[in-house]
C-alpha cells in the first residue's frame, strides 16, 4: 500500500523539525567539547610538516564546526550525509 500524499508530507516534516533540533545539539555539545582545555590542540588544524602524508583527509573540530553551519543552511532536499570512513 502506497503512502498518501498526506502522509509523505508529513514525513518530510517531521524530518526537517529533526534535523534542526540534531543540529542544534551537535553545535550545543560541539562548543562544549571546544571550550574543554584539553581540547584547544584539536580546535584548530594541525601544522607538522608533513602531517597530510600521514591523514588523507584530516579534520579538526572548527573545520566540523564550518561544515555543520553550512549544513545548516543548506536546503532539506539537498543535504547529502556522509560519513567518516574507518
Amino acid at each position: 500500500m502506497e503512502p498518501s500524499d498526506a502522509t509523505q508530507r508529513d514525513r518530510v516534516a517531521l524530518l526537517k523539525m529533526v534535523d534542526y533540533e540534531m543540529h542544534e545539539r551537535l553545535l550545543t555539545v560541539l562548543k562544549q567539547l571546544m571550550a574543554r582545555p584539553k581540547a584547544k590542540p584539536f580546535n584548530e588544524p594541525v601544522t607538522v610538516e608533513g602531517y597530510e602524508n600521514v591523514i588523507a583527509q584530516p579534520m579538526d573540530l572548527g573545520m566540523v564546526r564550518e561544515h555543520l553551519l553550512a549544513d545548516l543552511r543548506r536546503p532539506y532536499p539537498e543535504k547529502r550525509y556522509q560519513f567518516a570512513e574507518e
